[in-house]
């Protein structure tokens, strides 16, 4: 039974709502679901590992519900499956494997200050969170909204530096909100477990706390500094550490995990409570000076037009004629590739370097970190490198700063240091193809000065270097996953190679090619397969090609095994091709590699989303559909684009197979939709597959539009009959870079029927 207060609360929430939406005027925004990827499709699929909350793109600031509290494989903090809400932290990962960041945790609640003490001190406490439905839950890019517990409808926007909540209480009730910096990827893991260094909670005046927490998880001793206002003076607040009440007091400080948490409690009001989060990594003076530059003076809806007006901005740079279904699955795709990397810099030009000195670059440049390389350089950065091109140069800047820094590329960008993690070193092959591709704003001379220092000395977790020098591989009892390192680094010799020759450093490009071939070293032509060697010479035993893990001790490749490992090798297809004995040859083991079902059922954690030994859910196979391409069966990768279109992505809360890894798997459906995908992203090339949209242009930025039509495009009209550019057939099913850029037309014919 409904009471009459609870009447006015939804007729509040409704006046709320309506004056919000009345302003937002939506055009390719509307078909952005952040909810895509917070779910797997099955249970034996990777979780996507998505976030569905408020950001702008590439901003700092990804304000996000988390539905769990101690963070283990939830790397996004949010689960579609979950009923519960923890808070609202400003912090996220999208499509990681790991977790991380979760930083400032924001829940509103009621109750009584008798009820609440009791909880956060006894023994064995029970966290604060609220239950949700999806029912009463909604999103769209820069906003969330959710209704917790059928009483606090919660709000949420944002800017690059700060986030915006509006929680609206039914009357009578007396507005509380906790603040919790213990909030965090799980302490609790043998692996990168989580640990608090040292945090403070503040109240500096009767609208404000400041603050600060340092931690370590998956990146090393990560500092943010933030202040915190409130609409409406503070009433009165309860401050709690490790479980104990400290009253009487407007500081506490957390060490050793032992984290501060504070309730503030406020007076009735039938207006919203109104949030701003300011965050820094670089001082509480510049959270504050963010959230003043950003923030003041701006109502709610205000903040959040303009985060919806900055995504259709950047949405607008291609526009798409096609089925609604895909209109969601293009844009929520795109918008996806946008989350990622994040502009760490300050209002002022602040940045805190690897080495935790600070720098100023000056007021409104940026500073980009949050680079999940091995995944991204296959599709993402292809894909900023068409749309970007005005924020391309600061990203490739940040990994040129970062490795002068470090001594070597990142890995593994995380909050500005390198967290070791995955393998290669392939900030060298995104930094090439920007130079390849023409990208203007880069000292490249400085460029190519820390791309071979990083390729020519041991470093971080790997000695690859000095090994395949002396032995011409990786050994495997001395590395570890060599043979996927040894095919990793010998691409990125090979894109070194292409830049060191168009400079004209003869000598470096004959050294770094011909290292980028030692990759025939490891392949076993008795068994068709690349494997790891020993340093004496010998193949590294036992091997089985659909086993993850080695010889039980240390695995030979990365996430995969030599099945997914077998077509890596996108720098010299020409030259696997001979391994394989022709295109007859390299025609039979792409066939059975879609065909190939494992006799043991053999499976890895990082690998879903199979076509026989193919796994879509993870990125070594993202090329191999469209190597049929190479071997002059094109109508082969056209069935199976569609069929991995079809099968392994929808417009649902569960339509992506497998980790998203920071757009990349997105990126893949992006560029397939449209009908081409960069192979070898430095080569400048691009294989061209099935579209299954029936117009595309992209705006470009120096004022060109290249227009892609599709005629007679189908669910059953999956082959090309003929493509043609600005009017000319063309000869091979590949496009260039060049291409594109110059502007044009290009037309595919589409039929039923393919001519094998």
């Amino acid at each position: 039974m409904r009471t009459f207060s609870s009447y006015i609360f939804l007729g509040l929430l409704l006046i709320y709502s309506c004056s919000t939406k009345q302003e937002v005027k939506n055009d390719l925004t509307v078909w952005v679901t952040p909810f895509i990827g917070s779910e797997s499709q099955d249970s034996l699929s990777l979780p996507s590992n998505t976030f569905p909350g408020a950001t702008t793109p590439f901003g700092m600031i990804q304000l996000s519900p988390d539905t769990q509290k101690d963070i283990l494989n939830t790397c996004s903090g949010y689960q579609w499956k979950d009923s519960v809400i923890y808070g609202f932290s400003h912090t996220h990962l999208s499509g990681t494997g790991i977790s991380d960041l979760y930083d400032i945790l924001i829940l509103p609640f009621t109750g009584t200050k008798d009820s609440i003490i009791a909880k956060l001190t006894a023994s064995n406490m029970n966290h604060l969170r609220s239950t949700f439905s999806h029912e009463q839950e909604s999103a769209s890019p820069g906003y969330y909204q959710v209704l917790l517990n059928k009483q606090i409808n919660v709000e949420l926007t944002a800017t690059k530096n700060v986030g915006f909540h509006r929680y609206t209480y039914q009357p009578n009730a007396i507005p509380r909100v906790l603040v919790d910096l213990d909030h965090s990827l799980s302490k609790r893991r043998k692996w990168l477990p989580f640990k608090m260094i040292d945090a403070q909670l503040k109240v500096v005046g009767p609208h404000t706390l400041e603050g600060y927490r340092i931690v370590t998880g998956w990146a090393r001793l990560r500092k943010i500094y933030f202040t915190i206002k409130f609409s409406r003076p503070i009433a009165d607040y309860w401050m709690f550490r490790d479980k104990r009440y400290y009253p009487s007091t407007d500081l506490i400080c957390g060490v050793d995990n032992k984290s501060p948490l504070a309730v503030l409690s406020f007076e009735e009001s039938k207006e919203p409570l109104e949030i701003q989060v300011g965050i820094s990594a670089v001082s509480t003076q510049n959270a504050r000076e963010n959230m003043k530059y950003q923030a003041e003076n701006k109502t709610f809806n205000e903040i959040q037009n303009k985060a919806d007006a900055d995504w259709e901005r950047e949405l607008s740079k291609i526009t798409i004629e096609g089925s609604n279904k895909y209109k969601r699955m293009f844009y929520s795709a795109i918008y996806r590739n946008y989350l990622h990397p994040n502009d760490m810099a300050d209002t002022n030009g602040d940045i805190l370097l690897p080495n935790y000195t600070e720098d100023n670059l000056g007021k409104g440049n940026s500073y980009y970190s949050n680079f999940s390389l091995w995944d991204t350089y296959r599709a993402t950065h292809p894909l900023l490198l068409l749309t970007q091109q005005e924020r391309m140069p600061a990203i490739i800047n940040s990994l040129i700063r970062q490795g002068e820094v470090y001594g070597y590329l990142p890995i593994w960008g995380l909050w500005g240091v390198d967290n070791y993690c995955m393998i290669g070193n392939h900030a060298v092959s995104i930094i090439v193809e920007a130079y390849i591709k023409g990208l203007r704003g880069i000292d490249w001379s400085r460029a190519y000065e820390i791309i071979k220092k990083t390729l020519t000395r041991d470093h971080a977790n790997s000695s690859f270097f000095s090994q395949v020098e002396q032995y011409g591989f990786y050994p495997h009892d001395l590395g570890y996953e060599v043979a996927s390192i040894h095919l990793e680094n010998s691409y990125n010799d090979w894109c070194a190679s292409i830049m060191a020759k168009k400079m004209g450093k003869e000598k470096d490009a004959d050294f770094f090619l011909k290292r980028s071939m030692t990759y025939r070293n490891i392949y076993d032509k008795q068994c068709g397969f690349f494997r790891p060697r020993m340093s004496d010479g010998s193949w590294a035993e036992p091997f089985d090609p659909f086993r993850y893990d080695g010889d039980g001790d240390k695995r030979y490749y990365c996430e995969a095994n030599a099945w997914q490992y077998l077509f890596s090798v996108q720098h010299d297809i020409k030259g696997l091709m001979q391994l394989m004995n022709g295109k007859e040859g390299m025609e039979k083991r792409l066939d059975e590699l879609f065909t190939t079902v494992s006799p043991t059922n053999e499976i890895n954690e990082n690998a879903s989303g199979f076509i026989g030994q193919y796994a879509h859910g993870n990125e070594p196979s993202h090329h191999n559909a469209y190597l049929y391409n190479y071997v002059d069966k094109p109508w082969k990768t056209q069935r199976l684009i569609r069929q991995i279109i079809s099968k392994q992505y929808n417009d649902s809360y569960n339509g992506i197979s497998g980790n998203d890894d920071m757009g990349q798997t997105s990126a893949w459906l992006a560029f397939s939709m449209m009908g081409f995908y960069p192979v070898n992203p430095a080569s400048g090339e691009y294989a061209l597959g099935s579209p299954v949209l029936d117009k595309v242009i992209i705006h470009l930025n120096n004022g060109k539009q290249f227009e892609i039509l599709i005629h007679n495009q189908s669910e059953t009209n999956i082959y090309v009959e003929s493509v043609s550019y600005n009017g000319k057939k063309l000869s091979r099913p590949f496009i260039t870079h060049e291409m594109i850029m110059n502007g044009g037309l290009l037309e595919f014919y589409m039929s039923e029927n393919h001519p094998h």
